[in-house]
């Protein structure tokens, strides 16, 4: 509890927003969904990828860059137990620092995992969740081609990027039908 809340006052100086940020207006989720969109094309990612993150930022963060996922702060911190020497062996500069591996931004992401960030709350940035998630996405892809999955869908990747199972279980993934379904093409994710 004591670093969840040092976390929160290192929020003063970082991307990410105070735990009691208002919601979103309109204007400025549609701002954030064309940044989004506008970031992908940047990577080279697809529309239908772009589509995808925006549906994902929604259900995750209700547009928010910002957002610290507190709720998710447990998640986090095993991760962190399980991580902390890899991150130290990498000379990570926050890698002694748990209270600041916890899960934020658009799409609620467990900043122990993307490490490559020099400041996990980079994920707290529209440009650090999107390039982040690509990451992500290239590299459950490449492994679920190998193991399981030879044409993967927007579900799969959904499933295994948000909630770590690579592998199909049967279970129905909480995105809009009209992606969820669809395969995934070459190029679509840049």
């Amino acid at each position: 509890m004591i670093a969840l809340l040092l976390a929160l006052a290192g929020l003063l100086r970082s991307p990410c927003d105070p735990p009691d940020a208002p919601m979103p207006t309109a204007q400025q989720a549609a701002a954030v969904r064309d940044e989004i969109r506008g970031v992908v094309a940047e990577l080279g990612g697809s529309p239908r990828f772009a589509d995808y993150l925006v549906a994902v930022a929604g259900r995750e963060s209700k547009m928010r860059p910002g957002i610290v996922h507190t709720g998710d702060a447990a998640f986090a911190a095993a991760a962190y137990r399980r991580l902390r020497a890899q991150h130290v062996a990498q000379g990570h500069p926050f890698a002694l620092r748990p209270e600041f591996w916890l899960s934020y931004g658009l799409f609620g992401q467990n900043s122990n995992y993307h490490g490559h960030l020099r400041d996990p709350r980079q994920l707290c940035t529209v440009r650090g969740a999107v390039s982040s998630y690509q990451r992500s996405a290239k590299s459950v892809i490449r492994r679920m081609r190998r193991r399981c999955v030879a044409r993967p869908t927007w579900a799969d990747l959904h499933r295994a990027v948000q909630g770590g199972d690579l592998c199909p279980d049967g279970g129905r993934e909480r995105i809009p039908a009209r992606l969820a379904e669809r395969p995934l093409e070459p190029g679509d994710i840049g």
